[in-house]
């Protein structure tokens, strides 16, 4: 019923660990406690960031869902119910996830819609933490910025799909990429791509199955900004095959070749496809002091 990236699944099996004996239902509150318990990435940083008390937590979260009604669906092999408050939790992450065209319900996602939905302020309040809901979404629930060392980074590989070749642009393809981006994602990703044509050499790499534009990178474009790699998209349909990774690669080893020792990948939604794709990691948000 939903797809899940391969973080949320373990922040549902670190949930589902911590809900005590004898209780057989999943809710919101247990999967919020399920990200500090999996504590990798931006869900690591909100821990560290929150200084949460699990155990206080965890005796919220066992009373959060004592009037809660069941619902028929697992999303735990252990666990075959889950209550009526997570399942609006789920939709609600799974409609953000369609919004936003990804493949599946990241922590972001996740954590939105727990926010939206349910009172986390009456949870942070059992623990000594004095961490807000807008660190929380600052944190875990907007584009993150990332890097990634490239002194060692290997010559690009390419996704093995049928008929796909990945080249450079040169200036003749400007009108279809605009028009393959205005389509295929959002306009606001036009002044970004506009620049990247105005480069004698344009940063910019297409993925190409015959004569169509199925997917493209690019990097120093975005404000003009040097170092900076995005955006990147793909159709789709084409996604969950390697091809993403491969446009990554070539930029990436591109932007090495040009002389940088690191790359910033501008605000990262799917954070998770980049540590998998490239090693990057996301940049800790500053701390008052």
């Amino acid at each position: 019923m939903f797809t899940f990236s391969n973080r949320v699944k373990r922040v549902i099996q670190y949930a589902t660990l911590a809900v005590p004996t004898g209780r057989d239902v999943i809710n919101p509150f247990d999967l919020f406690v399920g990200g500090l318990l999996e504590g990798t990435s931006v869900l690591g940083e909100l821990y560290l960031r929150g200084r949460f008390r699990i155990a206080e937590l965890q005796v919220c979260a066992n009373q959060y869902g004592l009037q809660d009604t069941k619902v028929p669906c697992s999303i735990s092999p252990t666990k075959p119910s889950i209550s009526a408050s997570l399942m609006e939790v789920l939709h609600l992450a799974d409609d953000l996830r369609k919004k936003y065209r990804q493949c599946m319900i990241n922590e972001g996602h996740l954590y939105s819609a727990i926010l939206d939905l349910c009172d986390i302020a009456s949870l942070l309040k059992t623990s000594s933490s004095n961490i807000t809901e807008d660190d929380i979404r600052q944190i875990v629930c907007e584009p993150r910025d990332m890097v990634v060392a490239l002194e060692n980074f290997p010559l690009p590989t390419c996704a093995e799909i049928s008929e796909v070749i990945i080249r450079r642009a040169d200036k003749g393809d400007e009108a279809s990429l605009c028009l393959f981006v205005q389509q295929t994602f959002s306009s606001r990703w036009l002044d970004a791509v506009h620049n990247g044509f105005t480069y004698v050499v344009p940063p910019i790499f297409l993925a190409m199955r015959q004569d169509e534009i199925i997917g493209f990178g690019c990097y120093d474009v975005v404000r003009f900004k040097k170092g900076t790699f995005g955006p990147m998209g793909v159709l789709p349909n084409c996604r969950e095959s390697g091809l993403g990774k491969s446009l990554l690669h070539h930029c990436l080893f591109d932007m090495k070749r040009c002389g940088y020792a690191y790359a910033i990948i501008d605000e990262a939604g799917p954070i998770e496809f980049y540590e998998r794709a490239c090693g990057a990691v996301v940049i800790p948000k500053p701390t008052e002091r």
